[in-house]
């Protein structure tokens, strides 16, 4: 009887532990989608597909970051904002 009672006040707790922990783990190391354009060294870069994380050079843009907005120009000055 004694031993039932400690089972139950330490087995239960240790599950439901374990419990969040495995929730709260598999929200942590969920990954992060990439995005879809990047600037590198002023070279705007855009993903190839979806499914992964390769990126090419798209010619005749140049690009820089301000206050966490991506600027994109042509050839021409001309601006373009795109808010991610």
């Amino acid at each position: 009887m004694m031993t039932k009672e400690v089972l139950k006040y330490l087995v239960i707790p240790t599950m439901i532990f374990f419990i969040f922990g495995i929730y709260v783990q598999h929200f942590v190391s969920k990954p992060i989608p990439p995005k879809k354009l990047l600037c590198d060294k002023g070279n705007l870069l855009a993903q190839i597909d979806e499914v992964s994380s390769v990126y090419t050079r798209v010619g005749g843009l140049a690009c820089k970051y301000d206050k966490g907005t991506l600027i994109i120009r042509d050839q021409n000055n001309i601006v373009a904002l795109n808010i991610e």
